[in-house]
This record gives C-alpha cells, structure tokens and sequence, in this order.
C-alpha cells in the first residue's frame, strides 16, 4: 500500500504526522473492530494504512507544517524568474536619477526593482523603456507692489515635483509647468524652478507675464536635452 493510498485510507493528508496517524486509527478502530460492529476486513485496512504510513516517512520536500504540510507540491505555483524585458517593460520599473546619468554616460549600474536585480548599460538604453524620475523644485515669490519688493518680505511657495521621461525614443526632458498668478493682488513675482544642478529664473510683473502666457528655457544638464515650459494663468 503506497503512502497516499494510506492516507486515503486514514482521511488523512499524504504529508501527516504520526501523531496524526495514531489519532486516526484509534479513533477509527472504535468503528471497524469486529467487536465494536465493524468487520475483520476494515480492520485489516486501516491497520495496514496505519503500518504503511509509520514505515514510509514523506521526503523532504514534504516535511513541513501548517499548510505548506497540506499542499501536494504539484499544487505549488511555479515561480518563473521574468525575463529582463519583462522588468524593464513593467509599467511600475524606472531607473534612479542618479544611476540614470551615469548609464548614459556610458556606466553600467545593476538597478533593484522589487526582489529582482537587472543590469543596465549605455547599449540596452536603444532597446527599451528606461524611464527616469528627476526630482524638480519650483519656488515662486510673490510682492504686492514695488516698494514690499524693495524693501518687504515676499511670499514664497514652494514645491517638490518629479520629471519623467521616456528614454531613449527622445534625449529630451520636457517638462511642463503652469503657474497661477494673482494680478490683482500680485504685483511683481519671481519664478526660479531648479533641475538638477541648475536653475531657471524668470521674473517681471505678474499682468505682464500672463499677457505673455508662456515662458519656455532650453538647457543641457548632464548629456540630457531640457526642454522647461512655464505657462502662466490668471487667478483672480
């Protein structure tokens, strides 16, 4: 009688202890002894089941408690290693700015994404989406006439954003920006947004600038083509 054949017997997982065996056949025997109203043949069976489960241990694989005990290994997922496109393309994978820089200056750097390490050169930019989050300031000061921009305090807000781009279909980060200016309340301003290493200032009278409605800088930082869009709008 093979392992499993027993367990079946017993009502028992194929991976039981024995323990469990022993719990099993007591309480089965209480039912199939012929003194107890069973029959010499139930007897029989559950008591080769109980022989055949305690000489044949499960394999290693099998040792196990809880539920992993209970699942057959067939049942187990096959867990496939994905192929480096497969991360590469993953909609949630990018590349830290900083390694980033350092791949398109010809650097290879191993990226982590989750449990999986891939390694990335110069080349493997041409063959996928390797896609990069630059960080971006923007801080926008804002005087009510020309005498507080003289002599007064500005108000100032600030903000933390991120650049994405989507390299290596384009060597240009474009990265577009609206700015709402009161020109009631606002007089004068000055917009400085920091990328990287360096810095975009445009600044002038807050009518004028929505009059012009747009401010665009074009700038090399780190091998990288930076294309900066400001749009301003009115908020009054």
């Amino acid at each position: 009688m093979t392992r499993k054949e027993a367990s079946e017997v017993l009502g028992l997982s194929e991976y039981c202890t024995d323990t469990e065996v022993s719990s099993a056949f007591r309480r089965l025997a209480m039912a199939c002894h012929p003194d107890k109203g069973g029959t010499a043949y139930l007897f029989r069976k559950i008591s080769e089941a109980r022989d055949a489960l305690k000489n044949n241990q499960p394999t290693a694989a099998g040792k196990s408690t809880g539920a992993q005990r209970n699942t057959p290994p067939e049942a187990k997922r096959d867990e496939r290693k994905p192929t480096w496109r497969e991360i590469v393309l993953d909609p949630n994978f990018y590349v830290p700015y900083e390694q980033f820089l350092k791949i398109v200056h010809g650097r290879e750097q191993s990226v982590r994404f989750g449990k999986y390490t891939v390694v990335i050169n110069e080349r493997d930019l041409s063959s996928a989406f390797i896609k990069a989050k630059i960080p971006v300031t923007v801080e926008i000061r804002t005087w009510e006439n020309w005498f507080k921009r003289i002599f007064g305090k500005p108000e100032i807000a600030t903000k933390e954003m991120e650049m994405k781009n989507k390299f290596p279909f384009s060597y240009d980060f474009i990265f577009n920006l609206t700015v709402r200016l009161h020109t009631k309340r606002w007089k004068y301003y000055k917009l400085t947004v920091k990328i990287l290493d360096q810095e975009f200032i445009k600044s002038g009278r807050c009518l004028a600038a929505c009059q012009s409605r747009s401010a665009k800088k074009r700038a090399r930082i780190s091998e990288l083509d930076v294309d900066l869009c400001v749009s301003f709008m009115h908020a009054d």
